[in-house]
């Protein structure tokens, strides 16, 4: 793609609300994200538009951060009011995208994210959506330092309305598409038709990283084993700790194991 030379920004700012509107001049993709007060809106195309800087009781700024010929990413950093900052949502009038920003909190349509723990070849999550998937995004947040993955879509209003924690990435809490944060280089994150995957090169550990104790009533032990109960609470039992164990030394690794996980129980558990 070229650039486009015609991205207009607006600003309308009413008594209970101001809407920053996108005015392109053909269809674009676009993912949007809350982040330490920053409010992301990245497109899948880009523009030489040298954004004006807007103000409003809402917020205090906005920057056009980045664009290259197939992204443009822009920030605007929100104003706490009485402490709390704005509620936000992205919708769209016909090519033109909106971002409202208001005290009232709008849920977006909730994309479906699906963990594929036996998937061949390795277990992978896949990202659900309506519609074909575009290519995804790779950028900095520079105020943070590290490395995010948007996930564009051309539906408005459709995002992913709660964090999932994984060992080796995170998908993050949006207003309009979907963002993903890798802890591990491996990650990466492909369009493959009506899903976003995400993949590892060696396979991805999928596993939780938190579980409150006994969360799970399979492991709790005033419970006997129930099959139903197993297979309700199954990504319970994912959260797999990985050792490595020098050759012909894996019974002594166990050994030392449940030595170490039979003194940390009560003597009424023993």
């Amino acid at each position: 793609h070229d650039h486009s030379e015609n991205l207009k920004i607006d600003l309308i700012e009413e008594e209970d609300k101001a809407i920053l509107t996108f005015k392109w001049p053909e269809d674009v993709a676009a993912t949007s994200f809350v982040r330490d007060k920053r409010l992301w809106v990245i497109f899948d195309k880009g523009s030489k538009l040298d954004s004006s800087n807007f103000k409003s009781k809402w917020f205090v700024d906005t920057k056009k951060e980045s664009s290259e010929p197939e992204v443009f990413i822009y920030s605007i950093l929100l104003n706490e009011i009485d402490g709390k900052l704005p509620s936000a949502i992205m919708y769209r009038t016909g090519y033109e995208w909106n971002v409202e920003i208001s005290n009232k909190t709008i849920k977006a349509k909730d994309i479906r994210v699906v963990s594929r723990p036996l998937a061949a070849p390795h277990p992978r999550v896949d990202i659900e959506l309506d519609e074909d998937a575009r290519t995804p995004i790779r950028f900095v947040d520079r105020y943070i330092g590290d490395e995010l993955i948007a996930l564009p879509m051309v539906d408005g209003a459709v995002a992913i309305n709660e964090k999932f924690t994984f060992i080796d990435f995170r998908i993050l809490k949006s207003l309009q598409g979907g963002v993903v944060k890798p802890i591990s280089d491996l990650v990466k994150v492909k369009a493959s038709s009506k899903n976003y995957q995400i993949v590892g090169a060696a396979g991805l550990n999928i596993a939780p990283r938190v579980y409150k104790k006994h969360e799970s009533r399979f492991e709790d032990p005033k419970y006997g084993f129930k099959m139903d109960d197993f297979v309700e609470d199954f990504q319970s039992i994912l959260s797999l700790k990985s050792y490595k164990v020098e050759d012909g030394q894996l019974m002594i690794k166990v050994k030392m194991l449940r030595q170490t996980a039979m003194s940390a129980k009560s003597p009424a558990q023993k």
